[in-house]
């Protein structure tokens, strides 16, 4: 007898599991994950945001720095595409019955290798986002321009010879040693400084200047 108690016990213990496992409907699979096979995935930075892939790089163009002070003088750069170009060094002149400033123009030829460390410089240095400061300059300061194109964009920027700008400065002072460089051979042209003057093919100066 105490065994049929037990089995009629067991049996209505089955009939009620059986009951409400029914009522779930079937069991839950795991999620599964769309398949990524055939598609590239983008990494990810440490605080997960996308680190895309750099875009091709832009060939560079044109270079220009204007950086005469009309009263004591000073340089100015071209630049083409093709590393060629021209630049000018402006300084009062040093011969009597000739006042005022003198130029001397000199051919620049930038190798290619020159050109893409330049372009490295200017895209480390963030040339096409830096902002310099605006503000009136103090009498007789120099306010160096320089003018890069790089693709289809191209941007001037200017700044105080008295500020300080990591960046600008970077890209300026390499400038300026392509110029030392290119005043190491023969004048190619020297005379009075003409202030407006640019050769064929770039930007007026009044345009860089704005």
């Amino acid at each position: 007898m105490k065994t049929l108690t037990t089995l009629m016990t067991l049996a209505a213990f089955w009939v009620c599991a059986c009951g409400k496992s029914s009522d779930k409907g079937a069991p839950e699979l795991p999620a599964t994950t769309p398949s990524t096979a055939g598609v590239q995935s983008t990494p990810m930075s440490p605080m997960g945001r996308g680190v895309h892939p750099p875009a091709k790089v832009a060939t560079l163009g044109q270079v220009v720095l204007l950086d005469v002070q009309p009263l004591f003088g000073g340089r100015d750069l071209w630049i083409n595409s093709d590393g060629k170009g021209e630049c000018r060094v402006i300084a009062p002149s040093k011969k009597k019955g000739r006042p005022g400033l003198w130029e001397q123009r000199y051919a620049v030829s930038v190798d290619k290798k020159t050109r893409d460390a330049l372009l490295r410089l200017i895209n480390a240095r963030r040339f096409f986002t830096l902002r310099t400061r605006h503000r009136p300059g103090v009498p007789d300061e120099a306010r160096p321009v320089i003018f890069v194109r790089v693709g289809d964009t191209g941007r001037a920027v200017g700044k105080w010879a008295n500020d300080v700008h990591e960046d600008f400065d970077a890209i300026y002072k390499d400038l300026k040693g392509i110029v030392d460089k290119a005043r190491a051979g023969r004048p190619i042209h020297e005379g009075a400084f003409v202030q407006e003057y640019v050769p064929k093919g770039f930007p007026r100066r009044s345009a860089l200047r704005k």
